[in-house]
């Protein structure tokens, strides 16, 4: 559907080829409300990616047949993460919206597309790269740069994958599971919101705690992630017109990790002059983050950062000088995260954090 001469399309198609994710989002076709078609969508997901088609997704929930309250708040917090994602469903089943399974459901499932709305900055810049360079955004782990594949690693494209190549998903596909296996290749790795990073085993696995309401979520050392903060209503247009965000910075292990920031108004095509953006690069080295700007179309996309997190520092941390200027701070001595707080730092500004 055209929505204007110089708005974005969007169009969803269940038949396509090779090339025409340049044009077209897609859906997996009519699954069922089973575990298997559940688990099946992850390979599906990754192979589209792969084909060039990035906004995809299978149904919430499944399409044919009846879905269960614990497959469908499975499959919900599975499905926050599909590219394209939509709850779907046939006349000829139950209703499976999140509220016709009462309030506890509802709350998870919310939750669920909270933690998405919450990230689409970061998914934004992904989405931006996959039409610029055509990267793929949704990957299996064996596409991380510089991962050496065995054949045992098979397993994992299978149950997890990763937006980029530092988020890893790994979502719970069994009933009734309360936890689940994960594999952490070229660590160290994360928890995506405490920052406390995860002690893996000698064959780079460990076991993550998985209740009804949590999905596993973590990210591999070297990148800087923006976080918008959790509201009442959270709408695209919403989140990309917040101008306050939390940086969230996860070293690799060197004290080193980067990142991007992109916004524009998320409904401007890129022909032509393309849209109104704002750009600005992050860079952790030891002891020093830095806020570089790039390009700025227009002032009503630049960000303003409230609070920056630091996971993998090595302390002790005995003052943080923001531009100069010493600020309040906090370090966990146990999980080495450092969090700086009570900032207002434009993203259209350089800016430098020393901490030692």
């Amino acid at each position: 559907a055209i929505m204007g001469e110089s708005q974005r399309t969007f169009i969803l198609t269940r038949s396509n080829f090779v090339g025409s994710g340049r044009w077209a989002a897609h859906w997996t076709g009519d699954v069922s409300s089973t575990w298997s078609d559940l688990r099946a969508s992850i390979p599906a997901l990754i192979n589209m990616n792969m084909f060039g088609i990035t906004m995809v997704g299978a149904d919430i929930c499944g399409f044919n047949g009846d879905t269960t309250p614990e497959l469908c708040i499975r499959w919900s917090q599975l499905g926050a993460f599909y590219t394209f994602s939509r709850n779907h469903n046939t006349l000829e089943a139950k209703e499976q919206a999140p509220t016709s399974f009462g309030a506890e459901v509802a709350a998870i499932i919310r939750s669920a597309i909270v933690t998405r709305y919450r990230l689409l900055l970061y998914l934004y810049e992904l989405m931006v790269e996959a039409h610029l360079a055509g990267i793929p955004v949704i990957q299996a782990h064996f596409m991380i740069p510089g991962l050496v594949f065995t054949p045992e690693m098979n397993t994992y494209a299978k149950d997890q994958f990763l937006w980029g190549s530092h988020l890893l998903v790994a979502p719970v596909v069994y009933e009734g599971a309360k936890s689940r296996t994960a594999f952490f290749p070229m660590g160290p790795w994360y928890d995506l919101f405490t920052l406390e990073q995860v002690k893996v085993d000698k064959t780079d696995q460990a076991s993550v705690s998985a209740p009804l309401d949590t999905i596993p979520l973590f990210v591999r050392g070297g990148r800087i992630i923006p976080l918008v903060a959790e509201s009442k209503a959270m709408t695209a247009e919403k989140v990309l017109a917040t101008p306050q965000i939390t940086l969230h910075v996860y070293s690799d292990g060197e004290g080193r990790s980067t990142g991007t920031l992109y916004a524009d108004d998320g409904n401007t095509d890129f022909h032509g002059n393309g849209p109104d953006f704002h750009r600005c690069q992050f860079e952790l080295t030891p002891g020093m983050l830095k806020i570089t700007p790039g390009e700025t179309r227009s002032s009503q996309h630049v960000k303003h950062i409230q609070e920056i997190i630091i996971g993998g520092v090595g302390g002790p941390v005995s003052q943080v000088l923001v531009n100069g200027v010493g600020v309040t701070f906090s370090y966990d001595s146990s999980n080495r995260v450092l969090t700086i707080p009570k900032l207002d730092l434009a993203t259209d500004k350089p800016g430098k954090i020393i901490f030692s």
